[in-house]
């Protein structure tokens, strides 16, 4: 846990490393700046520590011209011998206010409070991140295709389409029963709209189906050949690079 402390008093300073270096063992002081100037100066070409310590009054200023100068996004905690600022420092970052002389159960309770909240946001991110994945999972992906074909517009079902494929500047859709139709699409945009659990982005001329796979053999140079019972232009190659997770796909989808 890095932490950095703006305080004047150099005594009040090093208590306060003490205290939570005793409190906590994994806090880092990072830095402990006596003057508003050098924390702003600081703060500007440096990442956030987890918890700022800081005191109100300071020799050049109050510490609240930190916060308008920099958006400073961890949570500050303020150690002080004066009330009276106690409103403005919770319109800050201000997560504890710790009247002077502090003792260490002030000190720790405060500590408990920044890992309370760290626990609740990362509670909250997990269940964010839960709901993006669930919602993924329901996206509706493309039924149909409407294929226009010697005149007449022709709705082929995404389930009967056993790959699709670029072949002299045309994109085509095979289905299953061996049928070709040119699409409008690009190959880019049909990998968007299709399910990627039923298919998998073979390379730069092939989207293929699962079920379109009969086997995969070796190849060289460490790629893979994909052997299907279709009538197609060409053979389907995986490259080195995607071996291993066209493999995890087979297995994993």
């Amino acid at each position: 846990m890095k932490i950095v402390i703006l305080e004047d008093e150099a005594k009040t300073a090093a208590d306060l490393k003490e205290t939570l270096i005793q409190l906590d063992k994994s806090a880092e002081i990072v830095k402990i700046f006596d003057s508003v100037e050098a924390s702003i100066d600081y703060f500007r070409e440096n990442e956030m520590p987890d918890i700022l310590f800081s005191d109100i009054q300071l020799a050049d200023g109050l510490s609240f011209e930190l916060f308008d100068a920099i958006n400073i996004t961890c949570p500050v905690i303020f150690c002080t011998a004066f009330d009276e600022y106690a409103i403005e420092a919770f319109r800050t970052k201000g997560i504890d206010y710790i009247l002077k002389p502090f003792d260490e159960q002030s000190i720790r309770k405060s500590l408990e409070k920044v890992k309370q909240l760290e626990q609740h946001f990362t509670s909250q991110n997990h269940l964010l991140k839960t709901l993006g994945e669930a919602l993924l999972q329901q996206k509706n992906y493309k039924t149909a295709f409407l294929i226009s074909f010697q005149g007449k517009m022709i709705p082929v079902a995404t389930s009967d389409i056993a790959c699709f494929y670029i072949a002299d500047e045309m994109v085509y859709l095979h289905t299953f029963s061996n049928k070709k139709y040119v699409t409008d699409y690009s190959l880019d945009e049909i990998e968007h709209m299709i399910d990627p659990k039923q298919y998998y982005r073979a390379n730069r001329q092939f989207i293929i189906h699962f079920n379109a796979i009969v086997e995969v053999e070796p190849f060289f140079a460490r790629k893979l050949a994909v052997k299907t019972n279709l009538h197609l232009p060409s053979s389907i190659v995986i490259s080195k690079a995607k071996a291993t997770d066209f493999l995890d796909w087979m297995e994993n989808r």
